[in-house]
């Protein structure tokens, strides 16, 4: 734990920047293993939420995450 501070930038509010991010993330997560409905949810806000946590860690891994991820491709597919 004492550590963790070093893995954002200098001036990276974690509670606003990370802890908030990371818990939303969670709720997302838990909620597709339960397979509960995500109709309502803004899939690719989501997507952009999860490229933008990992690009605070590092900006190479927000990139690498914005490039691969097969999320847009998947919604395209999604019926409406």
């Amino acid at each position: 734990m004492p550590y963790l501070h070093q893995a954002f930038p200098p001036g990276t509010d974690r509670k606003r920047d990370v802890d908030s991010k990371v818990a939303a993330l969670n709720r997302l997560r838990n909620r597709v293993a339960h397979h509960e409905p995500l109709i309502a949810e803004n899939l690719s806000r989501e997507a952009a939420k999860v490229s933008a946590l990992g690009g605070l860690i590092d900006p190479e891994l927000g990139e690498y995450l914005t490039a691969t991820s097969a999320v847009p491709a998947l919604l395209l597919e999604r019926p409406l």
